[in-house]
């Protein structure tokens, strides 16, 4: 039988296990919500660079160049920003976890030195080396499982940018159900529903496109004329 202090050195093993798991539990707390930021962040970067691309033609119209290279700017530095406290939590959590995985390895072989030293009766010292090996070999599994801690709290976040990207496409779903069935129901003839009358349009820089424009649209109007006459610059108003 073991005594008293050995089954303390025996016990020392799971404590230490207990440590690192809630300890590998509080540095990962943040890596899920920081994950899932760090996602939105470079999705709205990267719908800013597309935005600009698609809307190019627009943004010059209206002299739009600053304020989008401004907004550009700011959603850069704040996905940075964000990416340096995902680094900044990570690199203790991989610490801790390497000084869990040493410590399970190395907790064994001091505390049966220790307890050899210690207690040199053969069957107890028996006893206690077969405890130790047992508890090392629990401390070195739940190392490899707290190690994996890290990906775990990454899949977290991944896994609610994808929950809702599925919530945002039901409701768009939805919606254009919605529309379609008030669509279905209402009836529009052919009558002018479009009028303008004395239109005078000008880009930003002062340079007029129709001086006095009238006209009377339908249901269906085509708008024709060659290249760079100002169809699209009409559309936009």
């Amino acid at each position: 039988l073991l005594s008293a202090r050995q089954w303390v050195y025996a016990a020392l093993p799971y404590a230490w296990v207990l440590f690192s798991a809630i300890g590998a539990a509080i540095l990962s707390r943040p890596l899920a919500r920081l994950t899932y930021e760090q996602d939105s962040r470079e999705g709205t970067f990267r719908y800013t660079h597309v935005r600009v691309r698609t809307y190019a033609e627009s943004i010059a119209f209206y002299s739009g160049e600053d304020r989008e290279a401004a907004n550009a700017d700011a959603t850069l530095k704040g996905a940075l920003a964000n990416q340096r406290r995902l680094i900044l939590s990570i690199f203790p959590l991989n610490m801790f976890q390497e000084m869990t995985l040493f410590g399970a390895s190395l907790w064994g072989f001091v505390i049966g030195a220790v307890a050899a030293s210690l207690d040199r009766t053969c069957n107890a010292t028996n006893a206690m080396t077969s405890q130790l090996l047992m508890a090392q070999e629990i401390g070195r599994v739940f190392a490899t499982i707290i190690n994996t801690s890290s990906i775990i709290a990454g899949f977290g976040g991944n896994s609610s940018r994808v929950a809702d990207l599925l919530r945002a496409l039901d409701a768009v779903e939805a919606a254009g159900a919605q529309r379609a069935g008030s669509a279905h129901q209402s009836h529009v003839d052919d009558a002018t529903t479009l009028r303008a009358d004395g239109l005078t349009l000008q880009t930003p820089k002062g340079e007029v496109l129709y001086p006095s424009l009238s006209f009377d649209a339908a249901r269906s109007t085509a708008i024709m004329g060659p290249s760079g006459c100002g169809k699209s610059s009409l559309l936009r108003v």
